[in-house]
């Protein structure tokens, strides 16, 4: 009886997702607002089994932000090199300096305007306020969801916990990407005006914004790459980040959307 139950509400599912993608084809064709229908696709198993995780405009400020984080960990750390070492190149080695600041300076610009729009986005768009009201969730929550995933992990249970739009590993990430960009921009506008400023100062900013810059490269390079791109299930690569697609499957498991709580074997991470 249970299979013939779980083989109907498959099938109804399908018929209900096929639908909903027609009529969005639809309204597309008739010149429906290429965002607007974004949105309402959101959440729509498309054929292949995918459905929308990340809108055009998160992927923009995720590929500025990407990037931007890139050279800056490339240059910051270089421009760490003594200058005693560079010596032997003569003219090319004070170039070579000069170049690593206007680069660092740049994409720090870059940063701090991506960082200026998600505020923006976040305070004066509809998506933008969902997001941020579903990033902010009960913290309690986040807790059992941690222990009910410890549980799962551990064999001591069979339930895998419904955690939302976004799960608690995924809002870490996310207010230490919005903490330590806050101290990164603040410690280098110091740097960046240091003529304003005593040595002191100078010395503390500088400490904190070097220290800081390593925590998040690590933050990023041993938790966010694995958690996404290098996980059982997701390596090589997850390509959300450039089409905005997510296994329909892997969000039913983890975050509860329209499937069964319980995750199947080799779903647990």
């Amino acid at each position: 009886m249970d299979e013939v139950l779980s083989g109907r509400t498959d099938r109804s599912r399908s018929a209900l997702e096929q639908a909903r993608a027609d009529l969005l084809e639809d309204l597309r064709s008739r010149g429906l607002d290429p965002e607007l229908a974004e949105a309402l696709e959101t959440g729509a198993e498309a054929a292949d089994g995918t459905v929308l995780r990340l809108s055009r405009s998160q992927r923009l400020q995720h590929l500025v932000v990407m990037l931007s984080f890139i050279l800056l960990a490339a240059t910051g750390f270089a421009l760490n090199i003594p200058a005693s070492a560079l010596a032997g190149l003569g003219w090319a080695g004070g170039a070579l300096l000069e170049t690593l600041a206007l680069l660092h300076r740049a994409a720090a610009a870059g940063l701090m305007g991506a960082s200026l729009y998600h505020v923006r986005y976040v305070l004066f768009t509809k998506p933008g306020r969902r997001d941020l009201r579903d990033m902010t969730s009960d913290p309690r929550k986040d807790v059992r969801d941690l222990l009910g995933v410890l549980r799962a992990g551990l064999g001591t249970s069979d339930r895998w916990p419904r955690m939302g739009r976004f799960n608690y590993k995924q809002r870490v990430q996310y207010w230490a990407v919005v903490w330590g960009t806050s101290i990164l921009t603040l410690t280098g506008l110091f740097l960046w005006t240091a003529p304003l400023w005593s040595h002191f100062v100078l010395g503390l900013a500088g400490m904190v914004h070097h220290y800081e810059a390593l925590l998040a490269l690590l933050v990023l390079a041993l938790w966010h790459l694995y958690d996404v791109h290098l996980r059982p299930g997701a390596f090589p690569m997850s390509t959300a980040w450039l089409d905005g697609r997510a296994d329909a499957q892997d969000m039913r498991d983890e975050h509860g959307l329209g499937g069964t709580p319980g995750a199947p074997t080799g779903r647990v991470r």
